[in-house]
C-alpha cells in the first residue's frame, strides 16, 4: 500500500515495516518537545533551553566565516526584556518577513553573552494544542513533520475503525 506519494518516504516506511496507516499509528514517540513560554526572564541559567515570544527589532547581520554563515538580530520579547540572537547555517531565516512581525523563537541560552542560539523560529504565536510535539525514531532521510502529517492523515482513515476506551467525560475535559 502507497502511503505518501514519494517514493523515497515509501521505501523508507517500509524499511521501518511500515505497510499500512494502522502500522503507522502503533508507531510511538520516543520523546515529545515543549514549546510552552519561558517564564521568569531574569532568572535564566546558563544553556538553558528557552522559548520567547516577541518581536525581532533589528535587520538580520550575515556574516560568513570558515564555511558557516552566521545571521544575528536583537529581539525583545512582550516582557521588553532585550536578547541578542544568534543563527548557525540556517541563511533561509534572513528574510523580511520576520522583521518587526511577532514571532517565536526556541533556542539556547548564553548567559555570558546574554544571548540565544536559536534552535527554530516560528512567525506568530504558537497554537496552544501545537506546543507539545511528538518526536519519532525514524531513518535518517524522513523528517518528522512528514510523519506526523502522516499520523493525522492515517488516523483521518483509520478513525472508524478505532475501539476508544476513554471515558466521554475525559474526552470532553481534555479535548481528546
Amino acid at each position: 500500500m502507497k502511503l505518501t506519494k514519494s517514493k523515497k518516504l515509501n521505501f523508507l516506511l517500509g524499511e521501518m515495516n511500515i505497510f499500512s496507516f494502522s502500522d503507522v499509528l502503533k508507531t510511538y514517540p520516543y520523546r515529545y518537545e515543549t514549546l510552552f513560554i519561558t517564564e521568569n526572564e531574569s532568572e535564566l541559567i546558563d544553556k538553558q533551553r528557552v522559548v520567547f515570544f516577541g518581536k525581532i527589532m533589528s535587520s538580520m547581520k550575515v556574516n560568513e566565516a570558515k564555511g558557516f554563515t552566521i545571521l544575528s538580530f536583537d529581539f525583545f520579547t512582550k516582557n521588553i526584556t532585550h536578547f541578542k540572537c544568534v543563527i548557525y547555517n540556517r541563511p533561509f531565516y534572513n528574510s523580511s518577513s520576520f522583521l518587526n512581525n511577532d514571532v517565536t523563537i526556541v533556542g539556547i541560552y548564553n548567559k555570558n553573552r546574554k544571548e540565544i542560539n536559536i534552535i527554530n523560529m516560528y512567525v506568530g504565536q504558537i497554537k496552544e494544542e501545537e506546543r507539545i510535539k511528538p518526536i519519532y525514531r525514524l531513518l535518517k532521510g524522513y523528517p518528522n513533520h512528514h510523519f506526523i502529517s502522516l499520523v493525522h492523515k492515517s488516523y483521518e482513515m483509520e478513525k472508524d475503525n478505532i475501539y476508544n476506551i476513554v471515558p466521554t467525560f475525559y474526552r470532553r475535559k481534555y479535548n481528546l
